[in-house]
C-alpha cells in the first residue's frame, strides 16, 4: 500500500471512528447491488403472493425481504445506520462470492465421462476407475498429463445412478494452467467418435451460472428486436469462454452449423 493511501486511511479513521476502504471491482459491485436494493421494496408485495409456490430457496428470499422490510420500518428515525447495515450485508456476499469464484478457479465439470459401474460399492476402485478415465480423456485431447499429477481431487456429483447412467465429475486441477489447458483443448473430444458425448467446462458459481442466463436471454430479447433488414446482417450474441462470456453485436452467421457449435460452447 502507498504511503499516501495508507495516511488517508489514517485520516479517515481520526475524524470518522472508521475506515472504509475497496478495490475497484467491489466498489463497482457494491454499487450495483445497493442500487438493485433500493428497488427490494416495491417488488416485495409481488414476491409475497407467488412465493409459497416456488423453492426453499424463495422462501428464504421472503424471509429476507420480510427482515429488510422489518429493519426498514423501525429504522426511520435513523436511515444512517440501516445504511450502514445494508452496506455490512452487500460486503458480505460479495466477499463470499469472490471466495466461492476463488475456491473453483482451479476446478472444471466433465460431463458424459463413463463411470464405474454401480454395483462397485468400493470407493477406492471407484476412484482409480475415474483417475484411468481422466488419463484416457487427456490422451483424445492430445495432452500430455496423468491424472495422478496433475489432478487434485475428482468427485462425482450427484447420487449415485442405478444404471448406466453417468454423474458428472468434478475435478480439482493442480494449478490454474493445467485448468486452461484442458479447458482449451475440450474441442478435441467433439472429433473422437467414441468421446462426443464428452464435454468439459468451468466450474462455475451459482451467480455466474444466474449471469450467463440473463446474458443469452438478453441476446434473445435484443436480436426480437431488430428490424427485419437488420436481421439479414447482423445478430446479438454471446461469446467467450463459460465464466468470462460478454454479449456483443457482430455479422450474421451464414452457416448455421457454426452458429449453433458456438452456441454449445
Amino acid at each position: 500500500m502507498e504511503d499516501a493511501l495508507f495516511e488517508h486511511l489514517v485520516k479517515q479513521e481520526k475524524l470518522y471512528g472508521q475506515v472504509s476502504w475497496s478495490c475497484v471491482s467491489c466498489s463497482s459491485f457494491s454499487v450495483k447491488l445497493s442500487a438493485g436494493l433500493k428497488k427490494v421494496d416495491q417488488r416485495v408485495t409481488a414476491v409475497e403472493a407467488s412465493v409459497e409456490t416456488h423453492t426453499a430457496e424463495i422462501t428464504s428470499i421472503k424471509a429476507t425481504m420480510e427482515t429488510i422490510n422489518a429493519t426498514l420500518e423501525a429504522s426511520k428515525v435513523d436511515r444512517a445506520n440501516l445504511k450502514g447495515e445494508i452496506q455490512a450485508e452487500t460486503a458480505g456476499l460479495i466477499f463470499s462470492e469472490i471466495k466461492e469464484r476463488e475456491n473453483r478457479r482451479n476446478n472444471v465439470i466433465v460431463h458424459g465421462l463413463k463411470e464405474a459401474d454401480a454395483k462397485i460399492k468400493d470407493s477406492d476402485v471407484r476412484i482409480k476407475t475415474d483417475l484411468k478415465m481422466i488419463s484416457d480423456m487427456f490422451a483424445q485431447m492430445e495432452l500430455n498429463l496423468k491424472s495422478e499429477d496433475v489432478v487434485k481431487f475428482a468427485r462425482r456429483l450427484g447420487e449415485r445412478p442405478s444404471g448406466d447412467d453417468s454423474r458428472p465429475l468434478l475435478i480439482g486441477c493442480m494449478t490454474p494452467e493445467i485448468r486452461e489447458n484442458i479447458l482449451s483443448r475440450g474441442r478435441k473430444l467433439a472429433e473422437k467418435d467414441d468421446w462426443k458425448t464428452v464435454s468439459v467446462i468451468a466450474d462455475l458459481t451459482k451467480r455466474q451460472r444466474e449471469e450467463e442466463t440473463a446474458l443469452r436471454q438478453e441476446s434473445d430479447r435484443l436480436n426480437a428486436e431488430r428490424s427485419q433488414e437488420d436481421a439479414k446482417n447482423w445478430e446479438w450474441k454471446v461469446v467467450g469462454r463459460r465464466g468470462q462470456r460478454r454479449l456483443v453485436k457482430g455479422k450474421l452467421e451464414k452457416d448455421s452449423a457454426r452458429t449453433l457449435r458456438g452456441r454449445r460452447q
